[in-house]
């Protein structure tokens, strides 16, 4: 018998031993019941989510930074502006007003959480070029000017 396929072979049979050991099962029910949990807390109505800037969409995919193009905090929408101003684009409460002004997080009054990041590596310029019209914990109306900013 090749060496590879003994050496396969004692792989699976390891991970069947430790998996069946650790009762792997079990832990894995107890967090997917925190998660259906969870998940019925944040149940959404039909929600309206307009436009932050007006300028051109493209998908996320696209996008010149990793972390938004990788999708790895969640899915969105970019865009090229046109102008330096950023609206709130539901109404809720602002979650995350960042020193930096470089980023808004809101909590719409339907329980969407939307972010909104403006520009790439721009938390580099500490609020430099940035006006903000918001505060933590500050009721949005969708449409409000939000932040301004040179393009």
């Amino acid at each position: 018998m090749p060496l590879y396929i003994l050496v396969n072979l004692i792989s699976f049979g390891c991970g069947f031993a430790l998996t069946w050991f650790f009762d792997y099962k079990k832990s894995m029910d107890g967090e997917l019941e925190n998660t259906d949990e969870e998940l019925e807390d944040i149940k959404l109505e039909s929600e309206d989510i307009l436009s932050p800037v007006t300028g051109k969409a493209f998908e996320f995919s696209n996008a010149k930074d990793d972390v938004f193009s990788s999708l790895s905090l969640g899915d969105g929408i970019a865009f090229t502006p046109e102008e330096g101003k950023i609206y709130a684009p539901v109404t809720g409460e602002i979650t995350v007003a960042y020193p930096t002004k470089h980023a808004i997080g809101i909590k719409s009054d339907n329980g969407l959480e939307v972010l909104i990041h403006i520009g790439i590596d721009t938390v580099e310029l500490n609020g430099k070029y940035f006006e903000s019209n918001i505060k933590q914990g500050m009721h949005v109306k969708h449409g409000d000017l939000a932040i301004t900013t040179q393009v």
